[in-house]
């Protein structure tokens, strides 16, 4: 299992490649929390982000940056996690 703290930790310092139990998500997702990669729009929305935070302690909500969206996800569904060095 992993550590939430740990997680949000890692990725506010850079983009994470998660990968699910297959039966729950196909794909990796590549997120991050780091600021310099975050919309613009995330600096109005900081105060839901730490309510967010603390209402769901067993879910993560970061910027896919694939996508271009934030996403959400139980910590419990991940079956490994990569650091991407290349962002």
């Amino acid at each position: 299992m992993f550590e939430r703290d740990v997680l949000l930790n890692e990725l506010k310092q850079g983009v994470m490649e998660f990968y699910f139990k297959p039966e729950d998500i196909p794909l990796p997702i590549r997120c991050t929390l780091k600021p310099n990669l975050l919309p613009s729009s995330f600096t109005n929305d900081k105060d839901l982000f730490e309510n967010f935070c603390v209402d769901n302690p067993t879910k993560i909500a970061a910027w896919d940056v694939m996508k271009n969206k934030w996403v959400v996800f139980n910590i419990n569904d991940i079956e490994y996690v990569q650091s991407q060095d290349n962002y």
